[in-house]
């Protein structure tokens, strides 16, 4: 099987980002994950007083927990909407529209950390992210910290997903028809352009009722990927924010890494 053809991935997940759903919702978060929380005070060094990038912002989630802490703080997103309401909850911050795999704004080594939350970097496709990672290690200063997540190939029921199935997005007696009607519709409409791989996957899951196709990567592909963009002293961490030595099962995991 063929990669998933990047314009309709784009295409579908760009939308959805962008849509009124979204918009509705991303906003209203303000909660870090346990491990945010744990890897923030981790590489609280790396935070306070520094120059910070944060990427795929959404609503704002992160802002409130790191714009306090570097001394420069840039926010980036690529759904306008989401840009523009994030700019509007917080007024006095740089907050912009911008896509991760077009940093071209920012001169080389303008970083000190680049922060890529919620699996943000699974939005895009396969080849797409390693052009992403070498442009997060460009705008990065030597030395200077890389800390993302993403969803997990290895995950423990990977082979038990709604997606291997049939789609039951409308099960829940608490979705409203058309809810569900939407969901089968983006399940009928993606699930072609799904590919599986032995380390990575583009899969159309439930994320935003099916309307989006997720990148799912192996630990140690993930790894690899990191060091082939100019990273090292990687390190691996579960949904707790402990360390992980051995590939993990977790739906997501977090990196870290250096720029080398």
């Amino acid at each position: 099987m063929s990669h998933a053809h990047p314009d309709v991935q784009d295409r579908a997940n760009h939308a959805s980002y962008t849509g009124a759903d979204a918009v509705r919702h991303y906003p209203r978060l303000s909660h870090l994950h346990p491990a945010e929380k744990v890897l923030f005070d981790a590489y609280d060094g790396d935070l306070r007083g520094r120059t910070v990038l944060d990427i795929g912002v959404g609503g704002g989630r992160t802002t409130g927990h790191l714009a306090p802490l570097a001394r420069e703080y840039v926010g980036l997103d690529y759904s306008p909407a989401l840009a523009a309401a994030t700019a509007a909850r917080f007024p006095n911050l740089r907050i912009e529209e911008g896509d991760v795999r077009d940093l071209r704004r920012f001169d080389d080594a303008s970083f000190d950390a680049v922060i890529f939350s919620f699996n943000g970097l699974d939005y895009i496709g396969h080849d797409d992210r390693a052009i992403a990672l070498r442009e997060m290690r460009r705008v990065l200063r030597e030395g200077g910290l890389l800390l993302l997540s993403s969803h997990n190939r290895d995950h423990l029921r990977f082979h038990l997903l709604p997606w291997q199935g049939r789609p039951r997005p409308g099960r829940s007696v608490l979705r409203s028809s058309y809810a569900a009607w939407r969901a089968r519709a983006n399940r009928r409409r993606l699930r072609a352009h799904e590919v599986i791989r032995p380390t990575w996957a583009v899969i159309n899951d439930d994320a935003h009722d099916y309307s989006m196709l997720t990148y799912y990567v192996g630990a140690d592909e993930s790894r690899n990927q990191l060091r082939a963009a100019g990273f090292a002293d990687i390190a691996t961490f579960d949904l707790a924010g402990d360390a992980v030595e051995r590939d993990d099962r977790a739906v997501w995991l977090y990196y870290t890494g250096r720029a080398a």
